[in-house]
């Protein structure tokens, strides 16, 4: 990566609008590298999430202490972890 005007092939009125732009950017190349990382394993990047949780939990651990711990909310995190469950 370079940069991201060329990389978009756009101009940006202010630095302020171009370094948000470029974060943006950054984010969906990291999301799109990490989909690909977990998908031979079949989990997401959230399901991810919560086993790494589960594994620094020292006992068990209800629902919402794993919903308040993980880095991005999900409010669907009840099936994500029945779907790794099954």
């Amino acid at each position: 990566m370079g940069d991201i005007s060329k990389e978009i092939n756009s101009t940006f009125i202010n630095n302020k609008i171009k370094a948000l732009i470029n974060i943006k950017y950054t984010s969906n190349w990291l999301s799109s590298k990490e989909n690909d990382f977990f998908k031979p394993y079949g989990i997401s990047s959230q399901q991810y999430n919560i086993l790494r949780i589960l594994r620094g939990a020292k006992n068990e651990v209800k629902v919402q202490i794993v919903k308040d711990r993980m880095i991005e909310r999900a409010s669907n995190a009840t099936r994500l972890m029945d779907k790794l469950y099954d």
